[in-house]
């Protein structure tokens, strides 16, 4: 038979185990979920590039995409005339849209 000491012991380790677990569920929420989605997002980005696109490396150079094979780490950019480079995907900043390059 269980004594006095052990039955409240376990209601109190509970209670001190819920505010850890609620504050780890917040940090999750609020930083882990929406890194991992924006981590997703660019990797399908950078996946879905094509011949054409215009793209902005980490460093903040435009380039022109001319050849980006979908199972190939590395695409193929003309970051001026004659000047084609090989890139690593996960270099990419961001693809710029056609209507920004107009403007």
């Amino acid at each position: 038979m269980p004594d006095a000491s052990t039955a409240a012991a376990a209601p109190n380790m509970l209670s001190m185990l819920l505010p850890l677990l609620g504050m780890f569920v917040i940090f999750y929420i609020l930083l882990i979920y929406p890194q991992q989605r924006q981590a997703k997002k660019h990797k399908e980005m950078t996946r879905s590039l094509q011949r054409g696109d215009r793209i902005v490396t980490v460093g903040g150079i435009h380039a022109e995409v001319v050849r980006a094979d979908e199972n190939e780490e590395f695409i193929k950019v003309e970051i001026s005339k004659d000047a084609i480079v090989k890139l690593d995907r996960a270099s990419v900043a961001k693809k710029i849209e056609a209507d920004v390059v107009k403007s």
